[in-house]
């Protein structure tokens, strides 16, 4: 009798058990169902400028949206700073009701700063985008970008994109770079979206390390496995290898990406979007989803043109032809809901006229007064990229990086223009060749100095069995303003030694009284005052 109780008490708890299984299944699949179900919608996204410091300003987004960019992001900002800092948010985060969709682009590693940099701006924006891809040396002192995807901070990463999903109106987006295997990338793609990242842009490079920040070539595979493995509900944006704007589509087309995100390429080309989305046959270039959105509106349209042809018949209808006729209403509804779907996620069929180089320069100074967002080095900078090929023909490119105004830099576009147009006749100069390429040889020289420092160091450690980046790690944390107050009031030896052991890889002179080597210098010229990465600084 004992151990017939026994038995059925057994049972009992074995199908008690499997019954909670099969609750706490459905209690997760219903989660799952309704994260889905209730995610936030997303802007379009096929066309993507991306973030870059000090080529992402407002003045620059709103030309290029001008030529058919979807989707902008802001330059990085620093959350900590934005968080705490009411002049910084004045100087870094500029925007009007015309720059939208727009995504605001941080970086940092503590998730509640995180979003309450966000929560200032999600009322402005359409996304918060979370920088996982920086890896400049900043950002490995700072220990944010790439320098966040190792394993022992993917606990960190994670919270900190549930933490902006739960605590946000808007969409959360993440760019990263690529882990060492393809594999790796996909876990973390997965674990990101898991967490509640809506959007992933990839930029097909490794993340690499403080000395190595560009490894060559894209790759586009990465991002095309990417996709694959995420499938076709998961947006990808493939960044990287898009020079030109036949780039664009191919890139696209290979790696079957739901959009794609321009940097170098736009810089040099601010229209290089513009006109894509129509192809030789006038056919429209779609992602998946709009895809479908298309092929629903002609099957619309054609039981449509059904009911217009049997409304007009005299003769009678039969009962099925008369359900169709009952539909037609509800037809046309639907039909108007999704043309208004696919005209705000693509450019539609209007062909816009590509303006020309020198044109697009003198519309960004255009942009620029307008909407005064860019100092003057930004200006310089994007004017250098858009007119490169003519500033360089015409051997005006010294005198644009000099320029020390928006009128002078009028001046020189407009020069362009008349060399160009024949209106002022072009005449070489043999010498202002020869300033030209003194000045290119020593700039080489200066970034030279450099990557010669690296390689010694590196050198260094091998000799010693260290680790490669030992001694470039080693004083790579940048002084604050106390830690230079605190040189000065030292006496020569002292602040030397202090400096040496802290700081060892940026220039004491530099902050004492200003380095007579300026660029030429191998040791770190760290602005204190702006204390951010630059774009400008890696593209030059």
């Amino acid at each position: 009798m004992k151990m017939e109780e026994e038995r059925s008490r057994k049972r009992n708890f074995a199908e008690d058990k499997k019954n909670n299984r099969k609750k706490k299944k459905i209690r997760r699949d219903k989660t799952k169902q309704t994260k889905v179900g209730t995610s936030k919608p997303l802007p379009p996204h096929k066309f993507v400028l991306a973030p870059m410091v000090g080529g992402s300003e407002l003045a620059f987004r709103m030309l290029c949206r001008k030529y058919g960019a979807q989707l902008c992001y802001t330059p990085m900002m620093y959350a900590s700073r934005f968080f705490a800092e009411e002049q910084y948010r004045k100087e870094n985060f500029h925007t009007v009701s015309a720059d939208r969709p727009l995504v605001a682009h941080f970086c940092g590693n503590d998730p509640k700063v995180l979003l309450g940099a966000a929560r200032m701006v999600s009322d402005k924006v359409d996304a918060i985008d979370l920088n996982l891809g920086c890896p400049q040396r900043i950002a490995h002192s700072g220990h944010f970008g790439s320098y966040l995807l190792g394993p022992e901070d993917r606990h960190t990463v994670l919270k900190i994109v549930r933490v902006l999903s739960e605590g946000l109106p808007i969409p959360v987006f993440c760019k990263i770079r690529l882990l060492d295997t393809v594999e790796d990338t996909i876990t973390l793609c997965k674990q990101l979206a898991d967490a509640g990242c809506s959007l992933i842009a990839v930029h097909a490079r490794f993340r690499g390390t403080a000395t190595r920040r560009r490894d060559g070539p894209a790759h586009l595979d990465f991002v095309r496995a990417i996709k694959n493995a995420m499938g076709p509900q998961f947006p990808i944006i493939t960044n990287g290898n898009v020079r030109e704007a036949g780039d664009v589509l191919k890139n696209l087309d290979y790696t079957e990406a739901d959009g794609v995100m321009s940097a170098e390429g736009i810089l040099d080309y601010p229209d290089i979007f513009a006109n894509l989305d129509i192809t030789e046959n006038k056919g429209v270039v779609m992602n998946n989803e709009e895809s479908e959105l298309n092929k629903r509106k002609r099957k619309l349209l054609k039981k449509l043109r059904q009911c217009d042809a049997l409304a007009k018949s005299n003769r009678q209808l039969t009962t099925d032809e008369e359900m169709k006729m009952k539909k037609a209403t509800s037809l046309r509804i639907e039909l108007e809901q999704l043309q208004k779907l696919t005209s705000s996620s693509t450019n539609g069929n209007i062909q816009v006229v590509k303006p020309g180089s020198i044109a697009l320069a003198s519309e960004y100074l255009d942009c620029v007064e307008k909407y005064a967002s860019a100092p003057l080095k930004t200006m310089v900078f994007h004017v250098r990229r858009i007119l490169k090929k003519e500033l360089t023909k015409y051997q005006l490119m010294e005198e644009c990086c000099g320029a020390q105004s928006l009128v002078e830099l009028r001046a020189i576009i407009k020069t362009c223009k008349d060399y160009s147009d024949g209106s002022t006749p072009f005449v070489f100069d043999p010498e202002n060749e020869k300033r030209a390429k003194a000045a290119a040889e020593k700039r080489k020289l200066e970034t030279s100095k450099r990557k010669a420092y690296e390689a010694r160091m590196i050198r260094k450690a091998k000799r010693e069995g260290k680790p490669t980046g030992y001694y470039l790690e080693k004083g790579l944390h940048p002084p604050t303003a106390q830690d230079v107050a605190k040189a000065k009031s030292m006496d020569t030896e002292k602040c030397k030694s202090f400096w040496r052991a802290k700081f060892g890889q940026h220039c004491l002179d530099y902050h004492l009284q200003g380095c007579a080597r300026d660029r030429a210098c191998a040791f770190l010229h760290f602005d204190i005052e702006k204390a951010e990465p630059s774009w400008l600084e890696e593209a030059q």
